[in-house]
């Protein structure tokens, strides 16, 4: 009986760790707009229709980027390829990589083009200032590689 019992504890911390390790759910393309566009309101004053039309674009945005991880275009890498470290890519996969990372560059080409049309000078340079921000703290190309802590997350 004290074997059940233990071996029914083992397995029940076994399944919370497996649990733990797994990963949320990413957010959704509307739900990443809006957020996006609350952070950066935090930074710049701007006009509730100014944010609606910055939300549609940030949408669109976050959706096509979406698409292009979904075809394979820029697969998700592990913390080890992400480094560098112990993986060789090979020339088809530099390639791929290569194309992948300029179709992310020019859908944010684009999503900038569009936002610049509506906002002023000043407001665009915060803009792409808080954007810079935004990459560093993910670890995008120009980023760090550094993620923030998720306090909500825990």
């Amino acid at each position: 009986m004290r074997k059940v019992k233990v071996l029914t504890i083992v397995a029940l911390l076994y399944s919370f760790t497996v649990m733990a390790q797994q990963h949320p759910e990413k957010p959704n393309p509307k739900e990443m707009a809006k957020q996006t566009v609350s952070e950066f309101v935090k930074k710049i004053n701007i006009s509730p229709a100014i944010q609606d039309t910055l939300q549609t674009v940030f949408i669109e945005f976050y959706t096509n980027m979406e698409k292009e991880h979904k075809s394979g275009s820029r697969p998700e890498m592990n913390k080890e390829q992400k480094s560098g470290e112990g993986y060789n890519m090979n020339k088809n996969q530099k390639q791929s990589k290569g194309q992948g990372m300029d179709k992310m560059k020019k859908l944010e080409d684009i999503r900038d083009l569009k936002v610049k049309s509506f906002l002023t000078d000043k407001q665009f340079e915060a803009y792409q200032k808080f954007m810079e921000e935004q990459k560093a703290k993910r670890g995008g190309p120009d980023g760090n590689g550094q993620k923030p802590e998720r306090p909500d997350k825990e």
